[in-house]
């Protein structure tokens, strides 16, 4: 059961604690935009609800090196506002979000071929029109009808977010329908795993050179 979106109180915890099966986890998550972005989780099966709040957990790997990405001297240089011509910022923008996609597809692969033995390759081109298409159209559509349906006029803003949701999922399947989409593999080891993660660490880890160790 994975939560987010409010705070989880020692009491809840408890009743949960009491009725739910043993074999079910409870996962508390949390992220800036509450259920939408997901930047942290924690597993409460096996806290004890004896303090005033509960923990949220260790940031996700993504998050981590998302972070690092940031911290590059190059990329902060490249991804920072400047007076430009509008094509030039919007290209700017969109290499931004190819690299950022790039760098969590990279380093939640490991993860997925250890657990699911495929990964996706396709998913930082797909972001390029997803993330725009969903700040900028399908939230402040989803916000406008909500605001008019106070006055019973927001019906023509939820077919807009429907039409723009629509887009999403079109584009959503036909990355999926390629065939360069994901990447399947046989069983990897735990020791081939254990030697990938602790490679991603060391270069999420280390600001200097050293990083490069990792590769």
């Amino acid at each position: 059961m994975i939560i987010g979106g409010e705070a989880v109180y020692p009491e809840q915890l408890v009743a949960w604690q009491a009725a739910a099966p043993a074999h079910v986890r409870l996962i508390n998550t949390y992220g800036p935009t509450e259920t939408t972005v997901v930047a942290s989780t924690c597993d409460l099966q096996g806290v004890a609800p004896d303090s005033a709040s509960l923990p949220i957990g260790q940031p996700l790997a993504a998050v981590t090196a998302l972070v690092a990405l940031a911290e590059h001297k190059r990329f902060r240089a490249f991804a920072a506002a400047r007076d430009e011509a509008r094509w030039r910022k919007i290209g700017r923008m969109l290499l931004v979000t190819l690299a950022t996609g790039f760098v969590i597809e990279l380093v939640l692969m490991p993860i997925a071929l250890f657990h699911f033995h495929k990964a996706g390759m396709l998913g930082a081109f797909a972001n390029i029109i997803a993330i725009p298409l969903t700040t900028f159209v399908v939230m402040p559509l989803e916000a406008l009808a909500l605001l008019f349906d106070m006055v019973g006029l927001g019906a023509p803003f939820w077919w807009l977010t429907q039409q723009a949701l629509t887009l999403l999922l079109m584009i959503a399947h036909g990355v999926s329908a390629s065939p360069w989409a994901t990447m399947l593999t046989p069983s990897v080891p735990a020791f081939v795993f254990a030697g990938m993660m602790a490679g991603l660490l060391w270069c999420l880890l280390w600001r200097s050179r050293w990083r490069w160790l990792g590769l």
